[in-house]
């Protein structure tokens, strides 16, 4: 029926397989410092500047309903944190989200303050060095 070869065989394919497996998961979780769209998410959800300005690039470049300019990542935590004080979160949605070219990626959500005010919201992300980094937020008043 089945030599000791042909066994031998299967075995060392499926080890190889699984070897190959591990070594691409192992791999993904430890380059560029993983995914920070799930801790954009919840600092959007929880109005929380500070969290969202640890993911901040040098500059960043936020609109604000009719204010735009390019700030550093400490301006930018300020602007960022009158915004939730002025507008407190009743809830964030994700209504798209992708990759960009140049290893950038971005989420489009539906930000609804605790007073029903709604807002547009656009973030934008890169690679910096072995990091992602945020360089653009957009909130625009619908």
């Amino acid at each position: 029926m089945f030599s000791d070869t042909s066994i031998k065989l299967q075995f060392v394919r499926r080890l190889a397989k699984l070897s190959v497996l591990l070594t691409v998961f192992l791999f993904s979780s430890f380059t560029s410092g993983g995914d920070i769209s799930q801790e954009i998410l919840n600092a959007l959800e929880k109005g929380n500047a500070s969290r969202l300005a640890e993911h901040f690039a040098t500059t960043i470049s936020i609109t604000v309903e009719d204010q735009s300019g390019t700030y550093s990542a400490r301006q930018g935590r300020m602007i960022i944190q009158k915004f939730f004080s002025e507008h407190p979160p009743k809830s964030f949605q994700v209504q798209g989200s992708g990759h960009v070219s140049g290893g950038g990626s971005y989420l489009l959500g539906a930000y609804t303050s605790e007073k029903g005010i709604r807002f547009s919201v656009y973030v934008l992300w890169l690679e910096e060095g072995e990091r992602q980094k945020i360089t653009r937020m957009t909130f625009i008043r619908n």
